[in-house]
């Protein structure tokens, strides 16, 4: 209804509930159980779109996806470090606003709906032998944790729409609720709400940023990753991989980023993507990013990657300054002090690092240690110093009393 077509009662009336609405936004939210469904309502919708089968990753393939592609090798990985059929992976309570740590089974476990019956098997070679370790293997590994985060910035954009549209209609019959109870009037009918508020603006900010942040990483990742999809030396990322003869009990895919300073003392920002994946004895471990980016991330890996003991360092911080797609083996999970597994699940939600930085507390303690004793007996005193110094601010997570 328009205004010229209003009464002035209900003129007046409207006028203030929207003034009110924008010097209270709440006010539309008359009971806990309407500011639960306004504040969580899609949340439920978001889990199962993630579930849900769509079109096959495979450049120009149009076949339905099977329901559970895995970013992560299952059988030859994350059943490698599950126990008895569980991992646990950080996820964040709504309700609580904090992270908190969930045992997952080994069949959800980094499951997304990216491939079909038929392109699932580019992934069959590798993981019936338990090894990657030709060059195509590795292309293709990428390629695999590239698509997961594509479908998730689909998913999550596409919900986060749906989400704009929810609200704008639970806005607008709460709106109209409290006009026609101003105006004592029950046939005012309100069409729609021109004033958004801080809940659409937020909404409407972060669909913005993901929309952008998506057509930048098809552009820079996923097309250099699917051109490398059958032809490794026709990829057009930059690559840096090792293969360590030790089993850290983490899978891990996602995105990062780390800084480089160069020369003209420009700061780069080189976002990546890493991935840890267990093939006992051994791990693999890899980071990528664009080509244009290859001589900043050899910079990285000459140091992350020069020693057993800064590989696992380096992966301890992927996982708390990187990504929180990751999946621990529960043994290694509970050797850890119930008060350092807090502090490690808060840290997860603070970005004022990157993975330039190693993260201050250790995760994989036992391993540590052993690859420490190892290292001390074959250094001389200097050495020992620079070890020393190195290690000095991490903090030690398990119970050893």
């Amino acid at each position: 209804m328009s205004k010229d077509k209003m009464s002035p009662g209900v003129v007046a009336a409207a006028d203030q509930v929207l003034a009110e609405y924008l010097d209270d936004p709440d006010i539309i939210l008359f009971d806990q159980s309407a500011a639960r469904k306004a504040q969580f309502g899609g949340v439920a919708s978001l889990a199962n779109a993630r579930r849900t089968p769509r079109t096959c990753m495979y450049p120009s393939c149009a076949a339905t996806t099977i329901r559970h592609s895995h970013t992560i090798p299952r059988s030859s990985s994350i059943a490698a470090i599950a126990n008895r059929g569980h991992v646990v992976t950080p996820a964040f309570s709504h309700p609580d606003g904090k992270m908190v740590a969930r045992l997952v089974g080994t069949q959800c476990a980094s499951a997304f709906p990216g491939f079909c019956e038929t392109h699932e098997g580019l992934f069959f070679s590798y993981e019936r032998t338990g090894r990657i370790m030709s060059e195509l293997d590795i292309s293709r590994q990428l390629f695999r944790s590239i698509c997961r985060e594509v479908v998730r910035f689909e998913i999550e954009g596409t919900w986060l729409e749906q989400t704009l549209r929810d609200f704008d209609e639970f806005r607008r019959v709460a709106i109209e609720r409290l006009i026609r109870q101003r105006a004592g009037d029950e046939s005012v009918s309100v069409s729609s709400v021109d004033a958004k508020g801080p809940r659409a603006d937020l909404f409407q900010s972060r669909l913005d940023e993901l929309r952008e942040e998506l057509a930048w990483f098809r552009r820079e990742f996923y097309s250099a990753a699917a051109a490398g999809v059958d032809d490794a030396e026709q990829s057009g990322l930059a690559v840096s991989a090792i293969e360590i003869d030790r089993v850290v009990p983490v899978c891990l895919s996602g995105r990062a980023n780390f800084h480089f300073r160069t020369a003209d003392t420009v700061v780069h920002n080189v976002r990546v993507v890493v991935t840890v994946i267990p093939t006992p004895p051994n791990t693999f471990v890899a980071i990528a990013a664009p080509k244009a980016y290859g001589h900043m991330l050899d910079a990285y890996a000459a140091i992350r990657f020069s020693n057993p003991l800064m590989i696992i360092a380096a992966i301890e911080s992927w996982m708390l300054h990187g990504t929180d797609h990751w999946f621990l083996g529960p043994d290694t999970w509970s050797s850890i002090t119930p008060t350092a597994q807090q502090a490690l699940l808060d840290d997860i939600l603070d970005d004022t690092h990157n993975i330039g930085a190693l993260y201050n507390k250790t995760v994989f303690n036992a391993l540590k240690r052993d690859i420490l004793a190892k290292i001390r007996s074959s250094l001389g005193p200097a050495e020992l110093v620079q070890l020393e110094q190195t290690i000095a601010p991490w903090t030690d997570t398990t119970d050893t009393g």
